[in-house]
């Protein structure tokens, strides 16, 4: 019994013997170059896999030796050695190496090439969005703008602000274009007017041309003098869509919308960015090179990043900068403008055609008369209900919006 079972497990060993043999001669044909010395070694050992009683240990030595070994394992294996020496030689990036391949230069030199062929955008924008963009800078240029606040811009904080500075710019709240397209109710509210509304525009959020042109036709029904684009929030909602400050990392594309939007739209384009991304990859002065390339008419910039949200300073010497590199684009500023002091030192500072109030009209919707008049309004305790209580007589006067405003305002 004991003979039989040593025979059985001989024809075993050379029944796996054979097995091996042809899958290494199979490999042999199929796989592609080898490229790491990882994969020459991992060859190694399957085809050690065919050499008889020889040890895992030693199967590289006994593959090199050539002893003992099937003869298709070690055509295989040497056939793998000599692809693997002779591989182009790879270019070397390391800071400070000194030693590189002949063609190293010439392959180092055709990367940034490539690099700027993909960035490179060849564009001009028409004359007649160009002319629509000269009228319109001439309106906006000297404004003070109401920012667009989620939830808190609505038609009757803007009317209330209106009532203290009748020339005010005002955005409406961000509307997702997909969803207003789709009829949306709360979206569609977005875009009503208020009667005092003088320089009214809509923002919308997109990163897809037919949806930002069959939206600013909507707006332009609703009575909107200009569109904006969102590219600056930062509320994960917008984000994980690929919407609002998430554009910012690919500016070229985000221009080619910018340029494929303005050019079937009636309406001039506005586009609203923050700094950049994040504090490591700032690139609001591209951004802005790139979108007047595309046809913008203005561009609005919050001075931070994305991941900064509201932590830090607005960086206003960064908007200096850009004022002065594109000093024929509107450039907008935004941020940090609590006090009508403020708003006229930045101004001033900066150079920028026009300055937009977000919290700081939260705070106190007088604000724009402060800052139209340059001075400090001391509002009474009643005076300052008052304005409370008219926003509340604003927020009660029927009609589609206002339903919509209410149901929306009173949980915020």
């Amino acid at each position: 019994e004991t003979s039989h079972k040593c025979e059985q497990a001989t024809a075993a060993r050379q029944a796996t013997a054979a097995c091996s043999s042809v899958c290494a001669g199979l490999i042999s044909q199929i796989l592609i170059p080898l490229r790491s010395t990882d994969r020459l070694s991992k060859a190694a050992a399957l085809c050690g896999q065919a050499m008889g009683p020889h040890s895992s240990s030693k199967r590289c030595s006994a593959l090199q030796s050539g002893s003992s070994v099937n003869p298709v394992g070690l055509a295989f294996y040497r056939a793998s050695r000599e692809r693997y020496r002779s591989r182009p030689a790879r270019v070397c990036r390391c800071a400070g190496s000194s030693q590189q391949p002949a063609d190293a230069d010439a392959s180092a030199a055709e990367l940034p090439q490539q690099q700027h062929d993909e960035e490179a955008w060849d564009y001009v924008a028409p004359d007649y969005v160009l002319q629509r963009n000269a009228q319109f800078g001439q309106q906006i240029r000297g404004r003070v703008l109401l920012a667009p606040l989620t939830k808190g811009g609505n038609l009757p904080f803007r009317r209330l602000c209106c009532d203290f500075d009748p020339e005010l710019s005002t955005v409406s709240e961000m509307a997702f274009a997909r969803q207003l397209l789709k009829g949306d109710r709360v979206e569609k509210a977005r875009l009503y007017k208020a009667h005092n509304e003088q320089c009214f525009g809509v923002q919308i959020a997109t990163n897809n041309i037919a949806e930002g042109v069959k939206a600013a036709a909507v707006a332009q029904e609703a009575g909107a003098a200009w569109l904006d684009i969102n590219c600056g929030c930062p509320i994960h909602e917008a984000t994980k869509r690929g919407l609002g400050a998430a554009l910012l990392r690919k500016p070229t594309k985000l221009a080619k919308m910018v340029a494929g939007i303005t050019a079937q739209v009636d309406l001039p384009v506005t586009v609203k960015i923050r700094t950049g991304e994040s504090e490591k990859k700032i690139n609001a002065a591209r951004v802005v090179g790139l979108l007047q390339q595309a046809g913008a008419a203005a561009v609005i910039i919050h001075g931070r990043t994305m991941e900064q949200r509201y932590k830090k300073a607005a960086d206003w010497q960064l908007m200096a900068d850009i004022v002065q590199q594109h000093s024929s684009l509107p450039i907008i500023g935004n941020g940090d403008i609590l006090t009508h002091y403020e708003a006229a030192d930045r101004w001033q500072s900066t150079g920028v055609a026009g300055v937009m109030v977000g919290r700081g009209a939260l705070i106190k919707p007088w604000l724009f008369q402060e800052i139209r008049e340059g001075r400090e309004l001391q509002l009474t305790a009643a005076d300052r209900v008052g304005v409370y209580r008219q926003l509340a007589s604003y927020m009660k006067v029927s009609g589609p919006c206002n339903t919509a405003c209410i149901e929306q305002q009173l949980p915020f």
